[in-house]
């Protein structure tokens, strides 16, 4: 069971290597550093091909000549559909560690605001599961659909810990209460 706890802070290169270690996965979590510095990054390059792009058109409208790279450039291009593809997963991860539904990620088909939304959303700190108000530590088995929750400490008692399986079907699995 993978535990969903916070994961821990990471610099620019350990994000990128989580970015693209983890690029097909849209289970668990991300850091907000993880997420930050990517995204970061990214928009970082984007403005720099725009602001390129914009002086290369306005160089050509002046009859300037100089090659700068653009929009049209196919290594930009392959870097955006790169960038698109690893980032759906980024954010998908991110918003769930965030404690939002991770299809708030079609947000991005908004243009403008979608991105901007999804930046914030993106940056807000990490969500704990909170019981009673006590931190808990959750776990979801990789291929099941429950929840397990261990690590509720009560506050007389630390050692006591309380565990959450679903209840199963079958044979051993009392019948519900008769309805009168």
């Amino acid at each position: 069971m993978q535990p969903l706890t916070a994961r821990p802070e990471v610099n620019l290169v350990q994000a990128f290597g989580l970015f693209f270690r983890r690029f097909f996965d849209y289970r668990g979590r991300s850091s907000r550093s993880e997420f930050v510095w990517v995204a970061a990054t990214h928009v970082a390059i984007t403005l720099t091909v725009t602001v390129l792009s914009i002086a290369r058109v306005l160089a050509e409208g002046l009859g300037l000549t100089g090659s700068t790279p653009g929009d049209n450039s196919p290594i930009y291009n392959l870097y955006s559909l790169v960038m698109l593809v690893g980032m759906v997963s980024l954010t998908v991860r991110r918003l769930r560690d965030a404690g939002f539904s991770p299809y708030l990620t079609f947000l991005i088909c908004i243009p403008g605001a979608g991105a901007i939304a999804l930046l914030v959303m993106g940056s807000q700190p990490s969500k704990q599961l909170v019981i009673d108000g006590v931190p808990a530590v959750a776990a979801l088995s990789a291929g099941d659909q429950h929840l397990t929750i261990s690590g509720i400490q009560n506050q007389t008692d630390p050692n006591l810990a309380v565990g959450y399986q679903p209840p199963t079907t079958g044979p051993s699995y009392p019948p519900a209460p008769p309805k009168y």
